[in-house]
């Protein structure tokens, strides 16, 4: 069965969703947004949940030949032990245990000690009979750990309605002259943790940069695209687990503290009926020294009313929020800039790509 992940989060999207229509039946209307392929001048309707996935993006499949490499993560790891404690002890009709130099294998103690020499077990029956090793290892190399993607649900799109609303309703609220306002820090880090959430949720985008950097070097050592490929989706579920467990390393905490110290953030309007898009890496720098206008900076497209911006901006002065409003002209140019980040697709609640660029 495959397992849809949304590297753009269905919870996300819902503010774009309006009643759509798609080209094989375009009587019948339903709940959804309009999505953009390539140079598309006509969008076709989608349901939010058959786009923007991949199959176990965030899935970690146990591998008996590398086992050592889960001993980075503590959690995974655990769960794996736990799994294959569970499948010996739950085998139908009598249960089975591991042996290995003498060692009988039967509780999860000795299987997480013994776990990286997996390949090299013997299994028996508790009746003494043996198994037969390859089908039971056949058995464990089928375990699947959903760990990272539950932690992305519960840390960050369960709650993220909540953290929008708030944000938007403090902002205005607190709107002063016009042109600023004052945010609670529980609000304002809470969205620059989904901001960065997002952005670091798709190693193929790699918005920060690293892993290309990464990439760049392994390449000029003439390591194969395989290798390249393999240590750099590696470092990436470092940052990922980093994310979740507690610790203050990876790229993902670092900006975070650099944004808290260093950042500002803008909310911008859009005031006209054009409206904002997003697109398939819809968290993004950017960075350009040929605009007449300075527009740098980190972009976060949180509804098709309002764009997040984070620039620099002074010392603690993060929970100032600048607040603009974007005529139709300049939601244009500001939807160009996402559209040219996107990979592939972008999102909007208008069919025609002619009103949102």
């Amino acid at each position: 069965m495959i397992k849809k992940q949304h590297y753009v989060p269905r919870v996300y999207l819902k503010a774009w969703v309006t009643k759509v229509e798609s080209s094989k039946n375009s009587q019948k209307h339903f709940d959804g947004v309009y999505y953009f392929e390539n140079k598309n001048t006509v969008g076709e309707g989608r349901k939010i949940e058959n786009i923007l996935w991949s199959p176990h993006l965030y899935t970690v499949k146990f591998n008996s030949n590398k086992v050592k490499l889960f001993k980075k993560y503590p959690k995974i790891y655990n769960f794996f032990v736990n799994k294959i404690y569970t499948l010996m002890k739950g085998n139908e009709p009598i249960p089975v245990y591991g042996e290995w130099k003498g060692n009988e294998l039967k509780t999860k103690d000795s299987i997480y000690k013994y776990l990286d020499n997996i390949n090299n077990w013997d299994f028996y029956y508790y009746n003494g009979n043996e198994a037969k090793k390859k089908a039971f290892l056949n058995k464990f190399n089928d375990i699947y750990c959903y760990l990272l993607e539950n932690e992305f649900s519960k840390r960050f799109e369960n709650i993220w309605e909540n953290v929008y609303q708030s944000f938007i309703s403090e902002v205005e609220k607190n709107l002063y002259l016009n042109s600023s306002a004052k945010v609670s820090q529980e609000i304002i880090e809470n969205m620059v943790s989904f901001f960065l959430m997002m952005l670091c949720r798709n190693l193929k985008f790699d918005g920060l940069g690293s892993y290309s950097w990464i990439a760049d070097n392994l390449e000029q050592i003439k390591f194969s695209d395989d290798s390249i490929e393999e240590i750099k989706t590696d470092f990436w579920f470092q940052d990922l687990y980093r994310i979740f467990y507690g610790t203050n390393k990876g790229i993902y905490n670092k900006a975070f503290v650099n944004i808290v110290r260093d950042g500002k953030l803008v909310l911008v309007k859009a005031n006209s009926k054009r409206k904002f898009i997003t697109s398939d890496n819809p968290a993004f720098i950017h960075m350009s020294k040929v605009e007449m206008e300075n527009k740098n900076g980190f972009y976060f497209p949180i509804s098709p009313n309002y764009l997040l911006l984070i620039v620099k901006g002074g010392n603690n002065s993060l929970n100032i929020v600048e607040y603009r409003t974007a005529d139709s002209d300049m939601v244009r140019k500001y939807n160009q800039i996402i559209a040219s980040h996107g990979s592939e697709i972008i999102v909007s609640t208008e069919k025609e790509r002619g009103k949102i660029l």
